[in-house]
Parts: structure tokens; sequence; C-alpha cells
């Protein structure tokens, strides 16, 4: 059984592989359980591969912040993950960083759903 709100966000910027972009800000205090995630790469040709970390929009990437595997996109693909069961949580925000490919993850080409308590 879920506890909390259901919460959800999209990143506002493309994706990069210097610095994480937020994708859903957690509320001050709280915790943040994922339950569901959304990425599509543009990209014609490249595969793009994204990972998820507990960082504040613009942070560097922390391994020890990294919270769900790579994820990996082929090109013009979207990824569908829905109803992760005790899902990872975060404290700070949901952000995603382009980790590897060369392919596109452009803005609101992320999703992230879940619980907020």
């Amino acid at each position: 059984m879920e506890k909390g709100v259901r919460k959800g966000g999209t990143n506002a910027s493309d994706l990069n592989d210097s610095t994480v972009v937020a994708v859903y800000t957690v509320t001050s205090g709280r915790k943040f359980v994922l339950t569901d995630i959304v990425v599509a790469n543009e990209h014609a040709s490249e595969t793009a591969v994204v990972e998820l970390y507990d960082q504040a929009d613009g942070a560097s990437p922390d391994a020890a912040s990294q919270k769900f595997p790579p994820i990996i996109v082929g090109p013009q693909e979207t990824v569908v993950i829905k109803g992760i069961e005790n899902g990872p949580e975060f404290s700070t925000a949901v952000s995603a960083l382009l980790s590897g490919g060369t392919g596109t993850v452009a803005a609101r080409s992320v999703y992230v759903g879940g619980y907020e308590y």
C-alpha cells in the first residue's frame, strides 16, 4: 500500500553530461518514493544513458547519491517503467544526468512519479 500524496514532475531543461537536472524537487522535510519513470530519447541514431540522483538541480553528480541503475534508451525510443515496488527514497530532488551515449534527452522528456510523505 502506498503512503503519502501522489506527486510527479518533468525536467525543465535538456539533460547534459556534467550536471544533474532536477525532475522533481522534494518538499523540505519530506521524502519522495519513486514508483514510475518515463525517459524519451529524440536522437535519430544515438543511444542515451540516463542516471537518477538525489541531488539539487545543477549539482555535479556524486556517485554516493545515485539512486537507480542506469536507464538505457535507444534512438527515438521511450522507456516506461511503472509500478516500482519499494522504490528508492529521495530527500532533496529526483535529478537526472545524461551519463552515457550521445542521445538527446530534451526538456520535458523525463517524467518521474511517486509518493511524497
